[in-house]
């Protein structure tokens, strides 16, 4: 039926929205992200990170000793911290699949959400940035 779809938008919605709030009053913001290929997990970073307006370092873990290893065509763990702004990329062998999100707020309560859809944040006005 159409209204349950309707109302699962809605409720990702809002979930963004909750999502966007709450980093917007951190201090710092913590996340893993819990993919099935290496891509879909860079391509995961680049959208949280820039949808939250958070810094951008560097992505440790594909490289040995200063040469480039490709891209694991597996599941990965990608760690932000948005202090430094990087990321570390591994294989994972887990079942999860997600972001994990940990806004650290001033007020000494540990909050931890997860695991929130990969696309959470990326949103449907898709359309019109392609425009532009």
């Amino acid at each position: 039926s159409s209204s349950s779809s309707s109302s699962a938008s809605c409720a990702e919605r809002s979930l963004g929205n909750a999502v966007r709030a709450l980093s917007y009053n951190a201090e710092t913001i913590m996340f893993g992200i819990c993919a099935q290929t290496g891509h879909e997990g860079i391509d995961a970073l680049k959208v949280w990170t820039e949808e939250l307006n958070l810094p951008k370092g560097k992505l440790h873990g594909l490289d040995t000793d200063g040469v480039p290893k490709p891209i694991p065509e597996g599941p990965v763990f990608i760690k932000y911290n948005s202090l430094s702004g990087d990321a570390f990329c591994s294989e994972y062998h887990g079942e999860f699949r997600g972001v994990l999100f940990t806004p650290v707020l001033n007020d000494g309560v540990f909050r931890q959400f997860g695991y929130l859809d990969l696309s959470l944040l990326d949103d449907d006005d898709d359309d019109e940035k392609n425009k532009t």
